[in-house]
């Protein structure tokens, strides 16, 4: 029960540190309405950032839930800078993969020196 435990931490760190928000360089509406993103980060004029879920395009506006909220709020597209989306980083994915494997491996010679009572085993 702790290894499957153990586990199922180590993987949903791992789905968690391979995604990062990368900026696309489309107009946002148009983005939204093609692509269908589940969330996008927003950057507006005064540099402050709004993320929405479910975000979609109503006349001039974009509009989304923000947070638990299940209000919709709107931004005027023409109000938004930057739009940025999660997306998956291979070089993150591998190092993340590496380090998890790199700290079993550690934790498996450490217990089997513990256990054998030091250098005695290895002789």
């Amino acid at each position: 029960m702790r290894r499957a435990l153990s586990l199922l931490v180590s993987l949903s760190w791992l789905l968690n540190g391979c995604t990062s928000w990368q900026t696309e360089q489309v107009a946002p509406a148009s983005y939204i309405g093609s692509q269908h993103p589940a969330k996008v980060r927003l950057t507006l004029p005064d540099s402050s950032q709004l993320t929405l879920q479910s975000p979609a395009v109503m006349g001039d506006s974009i509009v989304g839930a923000v947070g638990g909220d299940s209000a919709l709020h709107g931004v005027a597209a023409s109000d938004v800078r930057s739009l940025e989306v999660r997306r998956v980083s291979v070089g993150k994915s591998i190092a993340l993969g590496l380090g998890i494997a790199a700290g079993a491996f550690v934790a498996l010679v450490g217990g089997l020196f513990i256990a054998c009572g030091g250098a005695d085993c290895f002789e």
